[in-house]
């Protein structure tokens, strides 16, 4: 240390692993009014199907249900016929 400088020193590969760290944050998904919409009949009415929403609705839920799977893979489960 000289002149008020500080030098910092660190172990080998902890600015990969910070770097790494750095890259998994991602910001939460935002929903749009469509997506929240259909979440809301899905929790209300659960189970319900695909047929279902679109008669509550009035339009075709083809794009919002494939959002919302892909949003949070694994925390929505497709179950079979009703």
């Amino acid at each position: 240390m000289r002149r008020g400088r500080v030098a910092i020193c660190q172990p080998a590969g902890v600015r990969a692993l910070a770097d790494r760290i750095g890259r998994t944050k991602t910001s939460p998904a935002r929903l749009t009014p469509a997506s929240l919409e259909t979440l809301a009949i899905i929790s209300y009415r659960q189970p319900v199907t695909r047929a279902e929403i679109e008669q509550i609705r009035g339009v075709a839920v083809d794009g919002v249900m494939q959002t919302l799977l892909e949003t949070r893979p694994g925390s929505n489960r497709v179950a079979g016929p009703r």
